[in-house]
């Protein structure tokens, strides 16, 4: 029954389970404060256009609702990921 591409999912699942046990609420202090949703639309750094790339993360706490939203540490896109400066 030893299965290496099935370990490596487990020990992927461990980790990510252990990382949302130590990401806890800033308000009431529950677990699982997790980035839940990603906000595409970054800008192109030539056309200024959305990309498809990251602009911010929103972190929602499952028990009290509590949200904050991370925005990317760049400010723009690099132009190879822009629809229009590079199709």
């Amino acid at each position: 029954m030893y299965s290496p591409q099935r370990q490596v999912i487990i020990s992927r699942a461990a980790e990510d389970l252990a990382r949302r046990l130590s990401s806890t609420c800033p308000q009431c202090q529950n677990p699982n404060f997790v980035a839940k949703q990603v906000t595409k639309g970054l800008p192109c750094e030539l056309c200024n256009m959305p990309t498809e790339q990251m602009k911010s993360t929103t972190s929602v706490c499952d028990s009290c609702g509590f949200s904050h939203i991370e925005t990317n540490k760049k400010r723009v896109a690099d132009a190879t990921y822009c629809q229009f400066c590079n199709p």
